[in-house]
């Protein structure tokens, strides 16, 4: 009954936790026991599922880890908590015999904690910039890993292009360059995709499927950012350290 006990060890120190900030604002205290309670639910996320799938739950759990942590204005705990995320990531790799789809967590979990960073920036006297650029730059290149390894061949390129069509639309909601450049970061990796994989490795029918969806993506791009460009006002947007809003960075 490992799990079952670290799941109640984990409820218990993390209230305690809670408690202490609450009514004592007492970060050491706090520290301490929010510690152990991450480490009593790793060990039951490690006991509940079959290697390696708790890797995947382990990213998970830095969601919530990375929550608490700007809840007690911990500094410490965010920053550990990246350095937490990435050798777990690595580890994955290492154990595991073929990537799969699941491995695309590890991305969006990143793309999660850089929003949450983002939301709660004020609650920490640490600047977050740096740390939600880290987490941006880890979805930029697992998000395409991920799927370059766990998807067929001829279909690498499409989804790439479809991951850089919503980093996009994330730039247009929120105003921020960054999701910008990360969309035109990603499309470049399709165009090396098709011109060193593609072009030698795909039947020729996937391989004019793969230039005909690059080259209308390319245009689209073009077309939109000529449109952008003309746009009043589109030079006072958001370089991600302004300050024209709550989620003007990420």
């Amino acid at each position: 009954h490992i799990a079952t006990w670290h799941g109640l060890g984990t409820a218990l120190f993390i209230a305690l936790a809670i408690a202490f900030w609450a009514r004592e604002q007492s970060l050491y205290s706090t520290f301490v026991y929010a510690l152990l309670g991450y480490m009593a639910l790793s060990v039951a996320i490690i006991d509940s599922f079959p290697m390696p799938d708790f890797f995947v739950w382990l990213c998970w759990e830095s969601i919530l880890v990375l929550a608490t942590a700007v809840w007690f204005r911990s500094r410490f705990i965010v920053v550990a908590n990246f350095g937490i995320y990435v050798i777990v990531f690595l580890t994955y790799l290492i154990a595991v015999a073929s990537v799969s789809i699941v491995s695309i967590s590890f991305g969006v979990v990143a793309l999660l904690s850089a929003r949450i960073l983002n939301w709660q920036k004020d609650r920490l006297t640490l600047k977050t910039e740096m740390m939600r650029n880290a987490y941006l730059v880890s979805a930029l290149f697992v998000i395409p890993y991920a799927l370059f390894h766990s998807l067929p061949a001829e279909n690498v390129t499409l989804s790439w292009l479809l991951v850089a069509l919503l980093y996009y639309i994330v730039s247009r909601v929120l105003k921020n360059r960054k999701y910008r450049w990360m969309a035109l970061v990603t499309t470049g990796f399709a165009v090396l995709h098709v011109f060193v994989v593609d072009l030698v490795g795909l039947d020729p029918i996937y391989r004019i499927i793969s230039f005909v969806v690059l080259g209308t993506a390319l245009l689209v791009i073009s077309m939109a950012y000529s449109r952008r460009k003309a746009e009043p006002g589109s030079s006072k947007e958001s370089m991600g350290t302004g300050t024209t809003g709550p989620d003007s960075v990420s």
